[in-house]
């Protein structure tokens, strides 16, 4: 835990902008997951969701998001989160990021 912040050390490392690229998940706590779910709204993709304000944007222009994806156990038991930087659609595809084409 953080104790500037608060955060685990999973949420704090994805955050780290000048963490070399390619970002990596990090594996964070549920009270993380739930602080980024409720602190702005959400951008949902398949398996997650993001952080509704970029963080930065990429030398394209393309807005970068703090992105938390959520994993759950096959046997419906708990769920694990994970979080990174990235664009929308570099998480997920077929995901429609208007934001990114503004």
């Amino acid at each position: 835990m953080n104790a500037g912040t608060g955060f685990s050390a999973g949420l704090t490392a994805a955050w780290d902008y000048k963490a070399p690229k390619p970002w990596s998940w990090h594996k964070i706590t549920q009270a993380d997951a739930d602080y980024c779910l409720e602190v702005l709204p959400p951008i949902y993709f398949s398996g997650g969701f993001a952080v509704s304000e970029p963080v930065m944007h990429d030398e394209r222009g393309r807005p970068i998001y703090l992105c938390i994806k959520v994993e759950r156990s096959h046997s419906g038991g708990s769920a694990t989160h994970y979080a990174k930087l990235s664009t929308i659609h570099d998480v997920d595809r077929n995901a429609d990021d208007w934001r990114a084409r503004e």
